[in-house]
């Protein structure tokens, strides 16, 4: 039985992602909230379709449907 739901891809699909990341981890080692311009990108990220592919000691392994991108979840 292949398990799917909707992830934040973390390949193709969202290009921007790891600037995004960059960018809360040093608001957050600053104590700070991000700005509204990351909360603004944030909720422009494209949530795909995902099938779990396996399964790790850490969770599933999923992969995105459109661009093949795999990741834990």
């Amino acid at each position: 039985m292949d398990r799917r739901i909707d992830l934040i891809c973390e390949g193709r699909c969202n290009p921007g992602l790891p600037s995004l990341d960059e960018e809360r981890r040093e608001a957050t080692a600053q104590l700070k909230k991000p700005s509204w311009m990351w909360l603004s990108m944030h909720r422009q990220l494209k949530h795909t379709p995902h099938t779990e592919r396996g399964r790790s000691r850490t969770g599933g392994i999923w992969e995105c449907q459109q661009c093949g991108a795999r990741r834990r979840y």
